[in-house]
């Protein structure tokens, strides 16, 4: 798209309505590596959920066979198309960010050119630079090295950790009344945020509305995961509201 783009502006005469009508957008591969690496991260965070249950189950009398158990109840649970339809429409929904991000830069650059006092090998050279934040080597869009383009990377990192946790959470369902909870659990080093550091050990009731907001992601490139609390764990401190608010009041506006 960027090869296109520049050789368009090298040959087309510009104009305001030129400019305004433009259309700019990304591969449609980029939404296809997208919904792999939703999948990737979703069946990692599904498979860790099904290796914690059977483990903690195995101390209870009326399961005598724990891989029977894990296989009927969990794995033959795990028909994964509504979480395959969210990942198509999460990763539809980031590159409609890119390309409403690449568009209004484009427009942008090209509106100074119009202006005049920018030649138009500079212009140019400022849409490249529009275009290398996002795709990277603009000659593998749609492969592994997308993903590791400078910003796409910071989305991707957070879109991961909401995947990984969501197959989690899916194993939570799929366990009933068994698992009754989870807890916060944050990675703590000098790049944890103060969000997960209040959130970190946070026990929250399965059915309290507020676990779902408190499921990381809770910031850009965060590290959490849920983890279970089951019947085994009786009796269990429950995090009082004040803790609980006080984290949720934390997390950035507009992010959850």
């Amino acid at each position: 798209m960027q090869d296109q783009l520049l050789a368009w502006v090298r040959v087309t005469p510009l104009n305001s309505d030129v400019v305004r009508q433009l259309a700019v957008a990304t591969p449609a591969d980029t939404q296809r590596t997208l919904q792999d690496m939703f999948e990737g991260a979703w069946g990692e965070g599904k498979d860790a959920g099904i290796s914690e249950v059977p483990r903690a189950v195995r101390a209870q009398p009326r399961v005598q066979d724990v891989r029977t158990f894990a296989l009927l109840k969990y794995d033959a649970g795990f028909e994964p198309e509504e979480a395959m339809t969210a990942f198509e429409n999460r990763a539809w929904m980031i590159k409609d960010v890119i390309d409403a991000n690449i568009q209004a830069q484009v427009r942008l650059e090209l509106f100074e050119h119009l202006k005049g006092g920018r030649t138009l090998g500079d212009t140019i050279d400022r849409l490249r630079e529009v275009f290398e934040p996002w795709v990277g080597d603009p000659e593998k869009v749609g492969s592994d090295d997308l993903l590791r383009a400078p910003r796409l990377e910071n989305i991707v990192r957070t879109e991961s950790t909401w995947a990984y946790n969501q197959g989690r959470l899916a194993v939570g369902d799929a366990a009933e009344d068994y698992v009754i909870g989870y807890q916060f659990s944050a990675i703590i080093d000098e790049r944890t945020t103060e969000t997960c550091q209040t959130a970190d050990g946070l026990v929250l009731r399965k059915d309290d509305s507020r676990t779902i907001r408190l499921t990381p992601p809770l910031h850009f490139q965060c590290r959490s995961v849920l983890v279970f609390v089951t019947q085994d764990d009786q009796p269990v401190e429950w995090s009082d509201d004040r803790e609980i608010d006080k984290a949720l009041a934390l997390v950035p506006k507009g992010f959850k």
